[in-house]
């Protein structure tokens, strides 16, 4: 689904025709603006290591090649401010491969300065601005800094034609690129080529390097040295090298030909070579194809639902008068039949959206060291199940919930490391981002291991605030204790800071996580640290649900938060503390009903001795709900309810059954949530 602006150039995409004017080339800066974003991406996550690891030359030649991906990609789009910046850190990176760790770890402030410019001009592209307005300055205060940074020659070691020969006879398998006489643009093919290698292996060296690379000639012979794998097919690489326009042929470079001169007649590829140029290119292919079609997708898929789960219904009274009629056996065939291809097409689709929570993950390493930096704190942050998918709605959506949860762990929960080694725990303290599925859900952690929380200092906190009665807050075990953090206003920071510690936030944190049908819950033990666990539903499009009837209301239960079903006696209602139970399979349950979510009525008067119950889980809290009609299961399509209803406390949308009938989701958790808060406050 995604491809790289360098792999458009490298399959031959006529370049200079693209570049006559701005509009003809706009096709691919939506292409520009992700391939940015993964070197950014790639260069914040180098040199967090390179800070740890400043003697890892192998970090450095990575956050290079990211470095001179994204120069070359800027270059070739015409963002001149953006390929000079990132020049210049080129340049300091290209010295510091031959200077001390000490001089490594002493330009990564400069470079992390360089990225913050970087994303700030990608994401003024995304919002339509390419002319970088309000950069300038902080554009010249970095490259003054980049200039600074730069190692002084008896550091980074004295530069010569003869040391420069010497690399391009170093390591790595060498390849030999000539331009054809008519190029246009040797610098731009000279990036293409090196880009084609990169896909390869590692591009260890090229020469010319640096400026001189920047202003080839079409005379001028190009050799690159790659480290390449094993497995790795030498000649095919330089048959695809020599398929770029312009370029008029790309040799491998035996030991002999090394000490050859520039001036040799060029060869022209082999019969060999153009075979194996074709062969490596078979393979998987991708495509790009845009969200918005995507979501268009599954909202005909959730049209198909509707429409099957209404032929089901038809069929089922058709099978009730006419058993036994060829045709409605054939019916059911063929609705069994198109159940499972709307179902296949459903989960296809979504495996289409889902995307890695790591591609939110990796933007965090950058946040913790800055903050940490401010705070004058020491903290790791180690990121878990970065594979694990999720639907992109909800991945974009919990970018800020995680930012604060983040936040308070590094302000509120890790402690300076005088305060860590005071209490015997390491100097640098530890935070732990993981991701896993679950049951059909996505469950985040965010776990630290700092001071902790303390539940009775929360109660006062709500106390005070007056979010609940004393009496009530004395009533409350350590979890619901603890979920009073979710209250607004409520804080147990001895001090503001302009970080966090007014309380605000932690209420924004909740609802918008259950606004995507999510739920959230914290434990901790003082002192040793705490553990905030959001949990999300994969997609938020299409669920399994257990359609039931209450109080002459329809409603809609999604299976995941369903356990059981079970016929009760009347006589097994009871009162405890103003709180109507039910005792079910030895267990005693919070009932609920219609009558209590929509009129506040806690009592629950069942019409007849005999009444079904749904039971249902929350945050590993089981609760009955009281039903008149079990109506049945059923794949449900979600929908908004939409500004005129707004939103219902308990109820995360609406749903069309295939009989024209609406009925209410049940969100299990804010429903559990609500009529505790309610009970509460009446305490």
């Amino acid at each position: 689904m995604t491809a790289s602006l360098s792999g458009f150039f490298a399959r031959g995409l006529p370049v200079e025709e693209r570049m006559v004017n701005e509009t003809d080339f706009s096709e691919f800066l939506d292409v520009y603006i992700q391939e940015a974003n993964e070197q950014i991406e790639k260069l914040d996550d180098g040199l967090l290591r390179l800070e740890k690891e400043p003697s890892d030359t192998d970090i450095l030649n990575a956050i290079f090649r990211a470095a001179h991906t994204l120069k070359g990609s800027s270059a070739t789009m015409g963002f001149t401010h953006i390929k000079d910046l990132t020049h210049d850190a080129e340049n300091l990176l290209d010295a510091l491969r031959s200077a001390p760790p000490e001089a490594r770890s002493a330009a990564v402030d400069s470079l992390l300065a360089t990225t913050a410019i970087l994303r700030a001009f990608v994401d003024g592209l995304q919002e339509g601005d390419a002319s970088g307005t309000g950069l300038e300055e902080e554009v010249a205060e970095v490259r003054a800094r980049l200039a600074e940074a730069m190692p002084s020659r008896s550091a980074a070691g004295e530069s010569s034609p003869k040391q420069a020969r010497k690399a391009a006879e170093g390591p790595g398998t060498r390849f030999e690129i000539r331009f054809r006489q008519d190029c246009q643009m040797p610098a731009v093919r000279a990036f293409m080529a090196t880009q084609t290698l990169e896909s390869a292996g590692n591009v260890l060296w090229t020469d010319p390097a640096g400026e001189a690379l920047d202003s080839l000639q079409v005379s001028d012979v190009l050799t690159v040295g790659v480290d390449l794998p094993e497995e790795a097919n030498a000649e095919a690489l330089a048959a695809r090298v020599a398929d770029i326009p312009e370029i008029e042929s790309c040799k491998v470079l035996k030991a002999s030909d090394a000490h050859k001169t520039a001036g040799e007649p060029a060869q022209s590829r082999s019969a060999a070579q153009r075979k194996a140029a074709v062969d490596s290119q078979e393979g998987m292919q991708t495509v790009r194809v845009a969200v918005d079609l995507l979501d268009r997708l599954v909202n005909l898929v959730g049209e198909l639902v509707v429409d099957r789960t209404g032929l089901a219904l038809i069929e089922g009274n058709l099978a009730g008068k006419f058993e036994s009629d060829e045709s409605v056996q054939s019916l059911r065939a063929i609705n069994s039949h198109l159940g499972r291809i709307v179902t296949d097409i459903h989960d296809e689709i979504m495996r289409m959206r889902m995307l890695p929570v790591g591609q939110v993950f990796r933007r965090y390493p950058r946040m913790v060291r800055d903050l940490c930096q401010k705070l004058g704190k020491k903290a790791d942050l180690i990121l878990e199940g970065e594979e694990t998918g999720l639907d992109r709605s909800i991945l974009e959506d919990i970018v800020d919930p995680l930012t604060h949860l983040l936040r308070n762990a590094l302000d509120h929960g890790i402690e300076t490391p005088q305060e860590r080694l005071e209490k015997g725990k390491p100097e640098t303290g530890r935070v732990v981002l993981s991701a896993r599925h679950e049951e059909g859900h996505v469950v985040i952690e965010i776990e630290d291991d700092g001071k902790g929380i303390n539940p009775a200092k929360v109660r006062d906190a709500a106390v005070a605030r007056g979010v609940i009665s004393a009496e009530a807050a004395s009533k409350l075990d350590e979890r619901d204790s603890l979920m009073l953090l979710f209250a607004s206003g409520v804080s147990t920071a001895e001090k503001v800071t302009e970080i966090s510690g007014r309380g605000v936030g932690m209420d924004v944190v909740k609802n918008n996580i259950e606004k995507l049908h999510g739920q959230i819950e914290v434990s901790s033990t003082p002192g040793k640290g705490s553990r905030f666990t959001v949990r999300l539903p994969l997609t938020l499009a299409i669920v399994p649900a257990l359609i039931v009837r209450s109080s002459g209301r329809l409603f809609a239960i999604p299976l995941a938060s369903v356990v059981s079903t079970t016929i009760e006696q009347s006589s097994r209602i009871h009162t405890i503390e103003g709180v109507p139970c039910v005792v079910v399979r030895n267990e005693t349950l919070p009932l609920i009903s219609a009558a209590s979510v929509f009129e506040g009525r806690d009592r629950f008067i069942p019409e007849q001795e005999e009444f079904t119950v749904v039971i249902v889980q929350s945050r590993g809290k089981n609760a009955a709900f009281a039903v008149d009609e079990m109506v049945g299961k059923m794949e449900i399509v979600v929908k908004s309810l939409g500004s005129y209803l707004g939103e219902i406390p308990g109820f995360s949308g609406a749903a069309i059954l295939g009989d024209g009938h609406i009925a209410l989701i049940v969100d299990v958790a804010s429903m559990l949530d609500m009529l505790r808060r309610r009970r509460a406050m009446a305490a």
